[in-house]
């Protein structure tokens, strides 16, 4: 994938053009002069063409401390960019700084582009054509504040890009782990280290790292990402300015990794700061890895790993890896660590397997009244236990004891994952011991419920859904609601079976439209009460694709006809999705929505 790496003096606007170019404040802007220090690197997609794109720091003549390092990075990107954009402030006219870029970036082996930044009126505009003293070409006046040419820029960019076919690497799914803890503990160096080069600037000062610095690394089990992020203090509150902005960073890098590795110093112990990200983790989901850093240093190396572990405990146990960034000792295990943790996180059980543990756990301690569980989510491991009653706080631990033990999710406390446990009475609405963020309250799934069920019976989804979300409209108004039935139904064996017999014969016919119209009452009941849901409706999973069944239904015949029977179904949810995105299903009469016809 190519890259394209801003470069420019101090206070030109980098920053703010990276935030234009991606749509969102990604990157922390400032006046204050210096705020970037490392090479952030973000992907964007123009008009089908993907890159990745490099914010750095600014570019001083006479660089020394930490804007020494800051400008290695700066070179760092310069070397491994497909496309240099060169961005100079139009107001100021060139500068000595930034003819001395020029003469470095005329050396490039690949294309340099300038964007003249900051002219935000025509009669500015002009001003532009002074840079061709830097004898880079013609250089584009933009606006990063107004959006102002920046379209142009990125057309010039994505054209600039050599022939070939456009290698992508799919990011979105690898495991991601995002180093944490307080400033000058040795997050950066740690990062590089496991990263294989210097990608965050690692100085003796504290508060180096301002930003979330992302890399993807090449792992023998596949890629994965780790994400650097600036020290966190005990509060945002403490923080001001810049570090304001990077502490929001370090929250959002937390809650968009896999696995938090909190970064200790051994030297200084377990420390309250240190106790409040792992809290902060932990409720965030995210399974937490600690890491003794600078463990070189310790003497007494048997009684500093006692306090460590003493201190972890509360945070269910999670592993402690000894290790010392700078040298490298004991860095080479973290791998393994880290792939276990992520393994657990994002396991998931049968719901077969998971009510074996529920009657297992039954026969073991009375007292637990539960008709049937199951995992509705993993990452993290998230189950719901349905029936009634309100069993007490050591009910439900033993329970979350057994559920680890039995599925190797660790026993309580020993590999620092969380798990969540929700009760559900009524079928559904949740009850006390929920997962704590406010978007999983309504995150429900009934497994193995038929069409039936979506309506009508004990179960009766959708009114009980309804009548929940009555409890709470606000809520709602901007809430996605999945309507995902059928399949123990209509998606079994030997409905296939059935089907591979039959095709969409009209007595298979009738059963699909039977369904469907479940689904069609349960839209119309959602729309009417509460009419700004949006609705998302799934169809049947083809069976038949699952691996134990390859070599079932092997005839060309067979197949087409599981496919026309499977096609009844789904092409009614698709004409009932089409006929919602013109027609609002509560305006409707009782009659008209009879008279519907898939």
């Amino acid at each position: 994938m190519p890259t394209v790496a801003l470069v420019g003096r101090q206070n030109v606007g980098k920053s703010t053009l990276v935030n234009r170019l991606l749509g969102s404040r990604v990157a922390i802007a400032d006046r204050a002069p210096g705020v970037t220090r490392d090479r952030v690197e973000r992907e964007i997609d123009w008009n089908g063409h993907r890159f990745g794109l490099v914010d750095t720091g600014g570019y001083l003549r006479r660089a020394s401390g930490i804007e020494a390092e800051v400008a290695r990075q700066a070179d760092r990107a310069i070397d491994l960019a497909t496309v240099v954009v060169l961005v100079v402030d139009g107001r100021t006219g060139p500068t000595e700084e930034d003819m001395d870029l020029a003469r470095r970036l005329r050396r490039h082996r690949g294309p340099v582009l300038v964007a003249v930044n900051k002219l935000d009126g025509e009669e500015e505009r002009s001003a532009a054509a002074a840079f061709h003293a830097l004898g880079l070409g013609d250089p584009l006046p933009i606006s990063a504040a107004q959006g102002r040419g920046v379209g142009e820029l990125l057309e010039r960019v994505v054209s600039s890009f050599p022939d070939g076919p456009d290698e992508r690497v799919a990011t979105d799914d690898v495991p991601a782990f995002a180093l944490v803890g307080r400033p000058n503990v040795g997050k950066s160096s740690l990062f590089n280290r496991l990263v294989g080069e210097e990608r965050s600037v690692v100085y003796e000062q504290a508060g180096t790292t301002r930003d979330a610095v992302d890399a993807l690394v090449s792992w023998q089990d596949g890629p994965v990402r780790f994400v650097d992020t600036a020290g966190l203090r005990r509060t945002s509150r403490s923080a001001s300015g810049v570090e304001y902005y990077g502490f929001l960073r370090a929250e959002r890098a937390i809650e968009r990794a896999d696995v938090a590795i909190l970064v200790l110093d051994s030297d200084a112990g377990f420390t309250t700061e240190d106790r409040r990200i792992a809290s902060r983790v932990v409720e965030l989901g995210r399974a937490l890895v600690i890491v003794a850093n600078k463990w070189d240093l310790v003497e007494d190396k048997d009684a500093t790993f006692l306090r460590f572990r003493e201190g972890a405990r509360r945070f269910l146990d999670a592993p402690i890896a000894r290790v010392s960034a700078r040298s490298g000792t004991g860095v080479t295990k973290l791998p393994a660590v880290l792939l276990a943790s992520h393994g657990r996180w994002t396991s998931r059980a049968t719901t077969a397997v998971v009510n074996r543990i529920l009657r297992a756990a039954q026969e073991e301690r009375g007292g637990i009244r539960y008709r049937y569980a199951s995992q509705v989510s993993t990452a993290p491991p998230t189950f719901v236990l349905f029936g009634a009653g309100n069993p007490g706080a050591t009910t439900v631990r033993y329970l979350e004891n057994r559920l680890r033990e039995r599925l190797d999710l660790g026993a309580w406390g020993q590999w620092g994952m969380p798990m969540r446990l929700a009760q559900v009475r009524r079928w559904v609405g949740l009850s006390a011991r929920a997962p704590r963020k406010e978007d999983h309250r309504y995150n429900l799934a009934i497994s193995g419920a038929e069409c039936p069920d979506l309506m009508q019976g004990v179960r009766a989804m959708a009114p009980a859904l309804v009548d929940l979300m009555d409890e709470d409209p606000q809520r709602w108004r901007n809430g996605i609601v999945a309507i995902r039935i059928g399949i123990n139904t209509l998606g079994t064996t030997e409905q296939l079976d059935r089907y591979a017999r039959e095709g969409a014969s009209p007595a298979v016919r009738a059963d699909m439209l039977a369904c469907a119209d479940q689904v069609r009452a349960a839209v119309a009941l959602i729309r009417a009460r509460h009419p700004q849901v949006r609705l998302a409706l799934v169809g049947l999973f083809d069976n038949a694709d699952w691996q134990p069944n390859f070599e079932r239904w092997t005839a060309a015949e067979e197949r087409r006809n599981i496919g026309a029977a499977l096609d009844v179904y789904d092409d009614a949810l698709r004409a009932l999705a089409s006929r919602e995105q013109t027609q609002r299903v509560r305006d409707l009469t009782a009659a008209e929505l009879k008279a519907l016809d898939f």
